[in-house]
């Protein structure tokens, strides 16, 4: 792979270089034959719905704020899928425009790299660092989802004001086509995610004082 093209990884959570690794850059000819040929040997034992999940720059910011390259990379991404599905839909997790180095300059041009009706994004963390309103996610389709758990910690706690934004969201006419829960752990407050899920199908709020005292008497 003399010719191939590689970036080294950028430091993490305070590791010592030595555990930086080489990645292969998306915009090299050789990420196309790898990403067809993964999706070619997926498919074969797995079938498809034509949306494939890959999430590159998740907590591994990229080494350039060229927007040129940021829009070619993302390309490419979405490339390999069409090279082996044509119907293929790229579905983002959200998280990596969390990081600072992601202005909303820098999102607008990774994103542009991909039609609107190919990609799907999961705003990962919306009920508490929300990336749709704030630094924007440029027209694409979104599914707006509550993270409330890391690793499982246990605790009485939920932001239930916040999960009645999605219907705000969908009143102010955001590209909004779902909701989803996106927890590390399960089995820590049932009433929260209770709530998440009754209120996805309501057309208009609800109050969240009555709603509790309601389910604490169910």
């Amino acid at each position: 792979f003399s010719n191939t093209t590689f970036t080294l990884s950028p430091e993490w959570g305070g590791f010592p270089d030595k555990y930086r690794v080489d990645l292969l850059d998306p915009t090299d000819p050789l990420f196309l034959e790898i990403g067809r040929t993964f999706l070619e040997v997926q498919e074969s034992y797995y079938g498809t719905d034509h949306i494939y999940n890959t999430d590159t720059f998740n907590e591994l910011d990229p080494w350039t704020e060229d927007p040129v390259y940021l829009r070619n990379a993302s390309r490419a991404v979405l490339d390999s899928m069409l090279g082996h599905d044509p119907d293929a839909v790229w579905l983002m997790q959200g998280w990596l425009f969390e990081s600072s180095w992601w202005t909303p300059s820098l999102i607008e041009a990774y994103l542009s790299g991909v039609p609107d009706d190919r990609m799907i994004i999961l705003d990962l963390m919306a009920e508490a660092q929300p990336i749709w309103n704030t630094k924007g996610l440029f027209g694409k389709p979104f599914v707006w989802c509550m993270l409330h758990n890391f690793g499982g910690n246990q605790g009485l706690a939920g932001r239930f004001w916040k999960l009645l934004d999605p219907l705000q969201a969908r009143q102010q006419g955001a590209n909004i086509i779902g909701t989803g829960i996106s927890m590390e752990g399960i089995n820590t407050n049932p009433a929260v995610y209770t709530f998440m899920n009754e209120v996805t199908w309501l057309d208009s709020g609800v109050n969240t004082r009555d709603w509790i005292l309601q389910y604490a008497r169910r």
